[in-house]
């Protein structure tokens, strides 16, 4: 009904896990840059805060990736 009337379009579940995607893509790159310069607190302050929301990032050497926790507080 609301769609209808405001001419709003639901996003389907790909385009949400794409968009998803590549906020977290964004957020890592940013936590990135942000240890390169050696700005550990910003780093650290992405991580936590990711956490939060129930946001894991694992690092390697190569990359970091970003997985959802079962069991968010």
């Amino acid at each position: 009904f609301v769609t209808d009337i405001l001419g709003f379009i639901p996003l389907q579940e790909n385009n949400e896990n794409k968009l998803t995607n590549e906020v977290m893509d964004l957020i890592l790159k940013i936590r990135k840059n942000a240890k390169k310069n050696k700005d550990f607190d910003t780093a650290d302050l992405i991580r936590n805060e990711l956490e939060r929301f129930g946001v894991q990032i694992k690092d390697s050497r190569e990359c970091s990736h970003w997985e959802l926790k079962l069991n968010v507080e």
